[in-house]
């Protein structure tokens, strides 16, 4: 299970590198993108293992589960996320609800894609000295190998700050898992 093999790799970030080597012997990874994601993921999985250990928690302490048709993440914004004081930079927002969409996309889809277009309508602001927001995604539509998702992200009081909608392109599953190296996204029983 992809999710398992993450949080491994967060107690041990060779293990990705050694994950890595070994597909390249086999001829797997010839693809230079994917060395580079390989590279990025252990890069970001050693920050957020040295952060873990540093505080003693993960320092965004973000919980990402499944409900009905939706995928729900609760994330916590920090100060060095403002645009402006105590807000949560639009950015960060926009990056939020394109990484809950790849979600909706691995987990309701079995595949992988690639964002093609995002809109994102801000209509109230988010305090990063909030404890918590709550992220919401689902699909809208979708039409052959594209798919609409819907986002909002709700703040600490379950009021409505942000919409977003997402288009993204679905891989086909082989492609997906030849080439992305994607494997599955079960649900832990």
């Amino acid at each position: 299970d992809t999710y398992l093999r993450v949080l491994e790799a967060m107690q041990d970030p060779e293990a990705l590198d050694a994950d890595s080597a070994e597909r390249e012997s086999k001829g797997k990874s010839g693809n230079t993108l994917s060395l580079i994601i390989n590279r990025a993921a252990r890069a970001g999985l050693e920050r957020m293992a040295y952060q873990s250990r540093k505080h003693g928690k993960a320092s965004n302490h973000q919980i990402t589960t499944e409900d009905g048709d939706e995928i729900v993440s609760r994330w916590r914004p920090r100060q060095e996320f403002q645009g402006w004081v105590d807000t949560l930079h639009g950015g960060i927002q926009a990056t939020l609800a394109d990484e809950i969409s790849s979600w909706v996309v691995f987990r309701k889809f079995q595949t992988s894609g690639v964002t093609s277009k995002m809109e994102v309508k801000y209509m109230r602001p988010i305090r990063t000295t909030d404890d918590h927001i709550t992220l919401r995604a689902s699909v809208a539509r979708q039409r052959r190998n594209v798919v609409d998702i819907e986002v909002s992200i709700f703040d600490s009081e379950g009021e409505l700050c942000t919409r977003a909608l997402c288009v993204y392109f679905l891989f086909p599953k082989e492609k997906a898992r030849e080439e992305f190296h994607f494997c599955d996204c079960g649900v832990e029983e």
